[in-house]
């Protein structure tokens, strides 16, 4: 079959709406090692975004997006721990829903029955119980439950200030540069680290797959497009986009399942009526007329270079997840190439060959954005996996192949 770039590159067409893709938020089992100090730890991470963040995603127990407009006043009397927060809510296959109302905050979400708070009027206003562990619970007194976990960020912003007292990055503060390697190094560490502990509170709402596969789309975006790859791969999640493409009756339709699927979510979708391939993507779009697309003017064009036009790194995309939906899967292989290499440099040229795209005249993915891709992208999220999972030698082989 012949190549998706030149296939693909067209004029956009736009279809707008929104959509979340159903996501499942892992329940953590009480008595875990790394548990919040106290409930006073938890209301303080939620009041200063620490942990809720403003910005970054949350999920109810039940897969139900959670967006905090507003984290509520802080209540120091009887009743709710915070007043009158603003959450916009939205779960699968429903529009977002803005709800007014207090907050409460336990360890454990039988707390709220342990501390008498049922019969109390002073509760009956509670729109969201922020817990823990939420013990199998997926609402209390018909609100839901969002279970916000401590996990192993400590011991991440432990690291993060143990490469902040490097030598060289204490001294570049008081003004001396003579340790510029040093700092260097510190900051890459930093980032890394940063990045890791953001996606490991990511893997334990949407999971492994999903978490790579944004991370991996963000890293297509360069830097004008980023969000707009990251809001495609969430219109457009792994789990869908597998499950509309499994059964193809050819390899050649199940591309242009997969072309029609992200260009389309993309707003992307060429229009050239004498191109085959572009027609049959644009066919396998239209028989999902209910799923939507960006808004238009989402992709950012204005000098971009011709080989990182948001269409190209589209079929770059596309020709990814031809790998990832094949055997074992992306995920996999790039695991495998960490723990199964016989030294971090050998890692490290597996990693960077499983993203690398050849085409001609020039490649889809060449080896300087996959290392690009390495270092945002594969490297922190196996280092969250990692963690994650408690997983030792992972995390020490990943971090070798960064050190490369």
């Amino acid at each position: 079959m012949r190549g998706i770039d030149s296939a693909l590159i067209s004029k956009p067409s736009v279809r707008s709406g929104i959509h979340d893709g159903a996501a499942h938020y892992a329940v953590r089992a009480s008595g875990a090692q790394d548990a919040w100090p106290s409930e006073k730890h938890l209301c303080d991470a939620w009041q200063t975004g620490t942990e809720n963040g403003r910005g970054r995603r949350l999920r109810t127990v039940t897969g139900a997006r959670v967006d905090v407009i507003h984290a509520g006043v802080r209540n120091s009397g009887d009743g709710p721990d915070f007043l009158g927060a603003v959450i916009a809510m939205t779960s699968p296959g429903q529009p977002r829903r803005i709800t007014r109302g207090d907050v409460e905050m336990h360890l454990r979400a039988s707390d709220w029955f342990a501390h008498g708070h049922e019969p109390n009027p002073a509760f009956a206003s509670v729109v969201l119980h922020v817990v823990e562990d939420a013990q199998g619970m997926t609402e209390i007194a018909g609100a839901p439950v969002l279970e916000m976990r401590q996990g192993a960020r400590r011991r991440r912003r432990a690291a993060r200030a143990a490469t902040a007292s490097t030598p060289g990055l204490a001294l570049a503060g008081r003004g001396r540069t003579h340790d510029a390697a040093a700092i260097l190094d510190a900051l890459g560490d930093a980032r890394l680290e940063e990045r890791a502990a953001s996606m490991e509170g990511d893997i334990a709402v949407v999971g492994q797959e999903q978490v790579l596969y944004e991370a991996i789309f963000s890293g297509l975006g360069y830097t004008r497009n980023v969000t707009a790859f990251q809001e495609v791969a969430r219109l457009m999640p792994i789990d869908t986009l597998r499950g509309l493409t499994d059964g193809a009756p050819s390899e050649e339709t199940r591309a242009a399942r997969l072309a029609g699927l992200l260009f389309g979510t993309a707003g992307l979708l060429p229009t050239n009526p004498h191109d085959r391939f572009s027609t049959a993507a644009a066919t396998e779009w239209a028989r999902h007329s209910g799923l939507d697309s960006l808004p238009r003017g989402s992709w950012q064009t204005f000098r971009v270079r011709p080989d990182n036009h948001p269409a190209r790194r589209m079929a770059a995309a596309v020709e990814l997840m031809r790998r990832w939906l094949d055997g074992p899967g992306l995920l996999s292989d790039l695991r495998a190439a960490v723990v199964e290499a016989e030294n971090p440099r050998d890692a490290a040229a597996r990693l960077t060959g499983a993203l690398v795209i050849p085409n001609k005249p020039s490649a889809l993915i060449g080896r300087g954005r996959a290392l690009d891709m390495l270092a945002t992208a594969v490297l922190p999220f196996l280092l969250a996996v990692a963690d994650y999972e408690s997983d030792t030698d992972l995390e020490r082989r990943t971090r070798q192949a960064y050190a490369v």
